[in-house]
C-alpha cells in the first residue's frame, strides 16, 4: 500500500492496485490448504492469551542495549547452552544501526528506506512497551499477539534494508563524516543514559568488552567515513572497507548460537522400554523429563502439550478435572506440563494416562511434595509402582483405562454446561458410564435399560494412525464403545463399512454405538475445510501456471499492434 502510494504520480494506481490485489489474491489462494482449516475451528478454539495482551512489554527495557552490544547483559560468554544474550531477536550490531541512521539523510526509492525505517522503529518499540507506540495493542488481532516472537525476523529484515540504503548513501551523500559523528554522539548518549546506576544488572568485565569493541568499531567507521569525504579512496574500496566492518562484528566477535549437529530423536534406552509395552497408552513427564510434544518425535502419546492454540475443550477438561485452573486467560503459561497433576485420579484413568515419568530420586527435590510421596520402595501413595530406574524413573499407573473400552451405561445430556456435573456424578463409575452430549435416542436407551453393566466384550485396536482408527470389538451385549481421543466434527466412523454418528462423550472424547457382536470399527478423519482449501490452493497454482506461460504470448501480441 506505501507502494501504491509513492508511485502514485509515475504508475497508473489503476493498474498497480490490480496487480497489488492480483498479489495478495494469489498468497490467500496458496495458502487456503492451511488458512482454511485454521478458519473453520477458530470459532471453536481457544488460546492463552487474554485480549490486552497486545499491551504487555515482553522485553525488559533495561536491556534494550543488548541489542547492539553483545555480551552486555550476560554473566557468561555465550555458549550452547542457550543462555540470556537480552533481546530474543539476536544482536543486531552496531555499525549495522549506524548504516541505517546515515540511511535516514536520502530519500532512496522513492521513500521506501523511511518505510522499512519506521517500520521497525514501531515494532521494536512495542516489544518493548514504548508509550508512543503501545497503542498498537488495542487494535483487533494485535491484541491477541506476543509481539516479542512474532516480530523479531520483520525488525531484522526492516534493519538489513535500511542499513544497505545506508551503504548507498555514504557513496553518493556529502559530509558523512559529520553524520557519522552525530550517531556517535547520539548513540553513546543513549548507552550512558540507560546503563547508569544499573551496574548490578550486568558483569562489569563483559560489559567493558562490549563497550570497548563498539568504540573500536565506531572509531573505524569514523575514519572510513573521513577518507570517503576527502576522497582518499574510491568508492569501491570504500564499500569493500565498510563491508569487512559489517563482517567482522556481525561473523567473528560473537559468539553464535550454533549447537553442534546431532540426531534429533536418538535412541533412548527408556523411551525404547516404554515402546515394548503392551497396548497404546499415554504418558506425563515431570520436571523437564520427556518434555510435552517430545512424544510426537518419537510416536508415543503425552497427555501434556505445549502449544500456542489450544482446544478448548482440552483446556476446559484439564481446567476442570485434572488440575483445577491450570489453563487461564493470560500470558502464560501456554502449556500443561509440570503440574504433578494426581489430585482427580480418576480422569487420568479416562485419559488413559498409564505412566508417570520422573527425574531418578535423587534430582527430584522440590518436585515430590504432598502431591507425590514416594517410598523407598519406588511406589507413590496411589499404587503406581516403580518399573524403570535408570536414567529416569518410570511409575506405572495400573488403574489407567484402556485407549478404546465398551460401557452399557450412558447419560444423555446435550447441554454442554452441565457436562461437569454429570461427570462428577458418575466419578466412581466412569469406567462403566458414559456421558453422551446428545438429546436422549430412545432406540438406544432402551437396548440399554436391561443390560448388565458388565460383561466379556473385547476391544482389540488393530490399526492406529493420525487419521485413521481401526478397532475390533466383540459385544456380548449393546453399548458404546469410548475412544479417548478427542472429538472433532470432522471425524467419521464406521461400522462394518456403514457409517455412523460420532457422539461427544465425557466432553472431551468420542464414542459410537455398537449392537452386540463382532464389529470393525474405523474411525477416519476427513477434514472438508482442508480438502476445501486444498482445491483452492491447486486451482491457485494450475492458475499461475497458464498465467506464466500465456505471458509470453501476450506481449508478442500487444507488440504486434504496435
Amino acid at each position: 500500500m506505501f507502494r501504491l502510494y509513492a508511485l502514485r504520480k509515475t504508475s497508473p494506481w489503476k493498474k498497480v492496485s490490480g496487480c497489488l490485489a492480483l498479489a495478495y489474491g494469489l498468497g490467500l489462494g496458496l495458502a487456503a490448504a492451511t488458512l482454511f482449516p485454521f478458519i473453520g475451528d477458530f470459532a471453536g478454539r481457544w488460546h492463552n492469551h487474554q485480549p490486552g495482551v497486545g499491551f504487555l512489554a515482553e522485553q525488559d527495557q533495561e536491556r534494550m542495549v543488548s541489542v547492539v552490544l553483545p555480551h552486555f547483559f550476560q554473566k557468561v560468554v555465550l555458549t550452547n547452552d542457550w543462555a540470556l544474550a537480552g533481546w530474543s531477536g539476536g544482536y543486531l550490531g552496531v555499525i549495522p544501526l549506524a548504516l541505517a541512521f546515515l540511511g535516514l539523510f536520502s530519500n532512496q526509492k522513492k521513500g521506501l528506506n523511511y518505510f522499512f525505517a519506521a517500520i521497525a522503529f514501531i515494532l521494536f518499540g512495542k516489544t518493548y512497551g514504548w508509550p508512543i507506540v503501545n497503542w498498537i495493542g488495542a487494535l483487533p488481532i494485535f491484541n491477541m499477539c506476543r509481539f516479542s516472537l512474532h516480530t523479531v525476523h520483520l525488525i531484522a529484515l526492516s534493519m538489513a534494508i535500511c542499513a544497505g540504503a545506508g551503504c548507498r548513501a555514504i557513496t553518493i551523500a556529502p559530509k558523512s563524516f559529520l553524520k557519522g559523528l552525530v550517531f556517535c554522539v547520539a548513540f553513546w548518549a543513549i548507552i550512558f543514559w540507560s546503563t547508569w546506576g544499573r551496574s548490578s544488572l550486568f558483569d562489569l568485565k563483559l560489559a567493558h568488552q562490549a563497550i570497548i569493541f563498539a568504540g573500536c568499531l565506531l572509531v573505524l567507521l569514523l575514519i572510513v567515513l573521513w577518507m570517503k569525504d576527502k576522497k582518499f579512496l574510491r568508492k569501491r574500496y570504500i564499500r569493500l572497507l565498510i563491508a569487512s566492518l559489517l563482517f567482522f562484528e556481525l561473523f567473528c566477535y560473537i559468539n553464535h548460537q550454533r549447537p553442534s549437529r546431532f540426531d534429533s530423536f536418538p535412541k533412548v534406552p527408556y523411551i525404547e522400554f516404554l515402546k515394548g509395552q503392551p497396548d497404546k497408552f499415554r504418558v506425563y513427564g515431570l520436571e523437564h523429563e520427556f518434555f510435552p510434544n517430545t512424544a510426537t518425535g518419537y510416536g508415543m502419546d503425552d497427555i501434556g502439550i505445549f502449544e500456542g492454540l489450544l482446544g478448548k475443550r482440552y483446556v476446559n477438561f484439564i481446567n476442570t478435572f485434572v488440575f483445577k485452573d491450570w489453563f487461564v486467560p493470560d500470558l502464560r503459561p501456554s502449556s500443561f506440563r509440570n503440574a504433578c497433576p494426581n489430585q482427580r485420579k480418576e480422569f487420568l484413568d479416562l485419559m488413559n494416562l498409564k505412566y508417570f515419568i520422573f527425574p531418578p530420586l535423587a534430582q527430584i527435590g522440590h518436585l515430590v511434595t504432598s502431591a507425590y510421596t514416594i517410598n523407598p520402595n519406588g511406589a507413590t501413595q496411589d499404587s503406581t509402582r516403580l518399573i524403570y530406574s535408570q536414567e529416569v524413573n518410570i511409575y506405572e499407573r495400573s488403574q489407567g483405562f484402556p485407549r478404546a473400552f465398551v460401557v452399557h451405561r450412558a447419560i444423555f445430556d446435550e447441554q454442554q454446561e452441565a457436562a461437569s456435573a454429570d461427570l462428577e456424578s458418575i466419578v466412581d463409575r466412569l469406567r462403566s458410564t458414559v456421558v453422551i452430549h446428545h438429546a436422549m435416542v430412545p432406540e438406544i436407551n432402551s437396548q440399554l435399560l436391561n443390560v448388565s453393566p458388565q460383561d466379556a466384550s473385547k476391544v482389540e485396536i488393530l490399526q492406529y494412525k493420525p487419521n485413521e482408527v481401526a478397532i475390533n470389538t466383540n459385544l456380548v451385549y449393546p453399548g458404546f464403545l469410548v475412544l479417548s481421543d478427542a472429538y472433532h466434527p470432522d471425524w467419521k466412523a464406521y461400522v462394518d463399512g456403514q457409517e455412523v454418528k460420532i457422539y461427544e462423550a465425557d466432553y472431551l472424547f468420542r464414542a459410537v454405538f455398537l449392537p452386540a457382536g463382532q464389529h470393525l470399527v474405523k474411525f477416519i478423519f476427513v477434514p472438508v475445510s482442508f480438502t476445501i482449501g486444498l482445491m483452492v490452493s491447486f486451482l491457485t497454482v494450475m492458475g499461475m501456471i497458464f498465467f506464466v506461460k500465456n505471458m509470453g504470448k501476450m506481449k508478442r501480441r500487444d507488440y504486434n499492434c504496435h
